[in-house]
């Protein structure tokens, strides 16, 4: 459900950003202070090997709904804007699940927030910035392994820093307001986990590493000052 409404959403705002393409009286000029609101979608996948091993447990989704912030700054130097950009999001729902190869026990990924630092550059080309981004992302991730012989859960929470590269296009719509869609692709994302016993169970998980190819597009209102 929460995916269906927040699908229905972003189409919505596109549509939006169609409907107003022949505004050019009040567009912004995409040049100075900003902040924005985000709704989104985290997709791509999870994979987990067993530490020493080759060959993968499993994988499952990462695909969860997202919902953040933007605070930034742009200069405009003729045609060409630049600027710098801090961005908060986190997860409204619950990843994938995969069974091990093993049957022992099954995994969930759940993505859980991200902190992004990066930079902006971009064309534009009437009331339409076409852009760029390059940064990086601390992210935090919940895996949750669940045994199958004697049903209990192993909660862990980690996170990682990597770098991301962006595209994406905004329309300035009225004054100082904008409305942008962007994908971001999150490179070398892995977490690990070392061999934990599951509680009142006899079943042990084995060390691991999760591998994740990680993507996210989203939407985002923008107000600038």
């Amino acid at each position: 459900m929460t995916r269906l409404v927040s699908t229905h959403v972003i189409a919505a705002l596109a549509a939006g950003v169609l409907a107003l393409s022949g505004t050019t009286a009040l567009a912004t000029d995409f040049e100075g202070a900003y902040v924005g609101l985000s709704i989104g979608s985290a997709m791509g996948e999870g994979t987990h090997t067993p530490s020493g091993s080759a060959t993968p447990y499993g994988t499952a989704s990462t695909d969860t709904e997202v919902v953040g912030g933007v605070l930034g700054w742009n200069q405009r130097q003729g045609d060409f804007v630049y600027g710098l950009e801090l961005g908060l999001s986190t997860g409204l729902s619950d990843g994938g699940v995969f069974n091990h190869s093993c049957a022992c026990s099954s995994m969930r990924l759940n993505y859980q927030s991200s902190i992004e630092l990066g930079a902006r550059g971009g064309w534009v080309s009437g009331d339409t910035l076409f852009y760029g981004a390059v940064g990086a992302a601390y992210l935090r991730y919940e895996e949750i392994f669940t045994s199958t012989s004697a049903p209990s859960a192993i909660s862990m929470k980690n996170n990682d820093t990597v770098p991301f590269l962006g595209l994406g296009v905004e329309h300035g719509f009225a004054d100082g307001w904008s409305l942008r869609g962007e994908y971001r692709h999150y490179f070398g994302v892995s977490t690990s986990n070392p061999a934990t016993a599951f509680p009142g169970s006899l079943t042990t998980l084995s060390s691991g590493t999760r591998d994740y190819d990680l993507g996210v597009f989203a939407v985002t209102l923008t107000r600038y000052f």
